[in-house]
């Protein structure tokens, strides 16, 4: 009997930490090196128009944080995650600079609003 619970216990564990991964996993987006020839190694990031050193990293909009990596690959996280909301009459509001979410309802009633989580 007490192996069953603790394999269900596992179980559980497995199956939330999976959720945790793909979720966080979700916030960060790569995009392959522009070459000018087959074989090239790269000399930086193109970002847009912006040319960036390899191994580093700089903020976007969005608060997304990007690096290039030494092989020309641009990978960009979210520094934050958006709040989960229950009601319809609520809304997440991002602050670009603090990369923070405040939540308030769409009618500015006192009224709290609940979030779920985040994604």
């Amino acid at each position: 009997m007490y192996w069953k619970s603790a394999e269900g216990g596992l179980v559980t564990c497995l199956l939330a930490y999976s959720f945790l991964v793909s979720v966080c996993n979700g916030a960060c987006v790569d995009r392959e090196p522009k070459l000018s020839s087959l074989g090239e190694k790269p000399d930086g990031c193109m970002d847009g128009d912006i040319k960036r050193d390899l191994d580093s990293t700089w903020l976007k909009e969005g608060c997304m944080e990007c690096t290039c990596d030494s092989n020309g690959l641009i990978n960009c996280c979210s520094r934050t995650l958006e709040p989960i909301l229950e009601d319809k009459a609520c809304e997440a509001i991002l602050n670009q600079t603090t990369c923070t979410y405040s939540i308030k309802r769409k009618d500015n009633s006192p009224e709290p609003c609940i979030s779920l989580g985040f994604m």
